[in-house]
């Protein structure tokens, strides 16, 4: 089964609708929207995908998505994603009198999901939380044999 873009970009406006319309990016998910073209590129490049323009993606270019890719490919342009809306992101704390609206949390926040996102994906698909058992042996008991000062 192939994913098409459309598809690619309802899921992606699923999981950052909110985060999206703060930083005014479209939501639209009928397969155009330019918000969601460097992000679905991006995951397409990273999961071995060629594409004739690598700033865009096609329906047609997705079919090298299999379902043994997709939950990557989905992460990662999530990811990407992420660092877009970070970077579009201008909102700054503000004080007046008693008045105080603090919108940095909203930068530290999703700087957390991004490393817990990042932390995700190397476990998951880079290979980097492999686990190896083994024997450390510290051999540091005096004996008898051993020269006491």
């Amino acid at each position: 089964m192939t994913i098409t873009r459309a598809q690619a970009e309802t899921e992606l406006v699923r999981r950052a609708k909110k985060k999206m319309l703060l930083v005014n990016m479209a939501v639209t998910v009928d397969g155009t929207n330019e918000d969601l073209s460097g992000p679905l590129a991006f995951a397409a490049r990273s999961v071995g995908l060629t594409l004739a323009s690598p700033i865009t993606v096609t329906t047609a270019e997705l079919a090298g998505v299999g379902d043994d890719l997709l939950d990557e490919f989905l992460d990662r342009a999530h990811l990407r994603l992420l660092n877009d809306i970070k970077g579009n992101l201008t909102l700054v704390d503000i004080t007046s009198g008693p008045f105080k609206e603090s919108f940095g949390q909203l930068q530290d926040n999703l700087e957390k999901e991004i490393k817990r996102l990042e932390g995700k994906i190397s476990m998951d698909y880079d290979g980097s939380g492999t686990l190896e058992a083994g024997v450390v042996k510290l051999d540091f008991q005096t004996k008898r044999d051993d020269a006491l000062p």
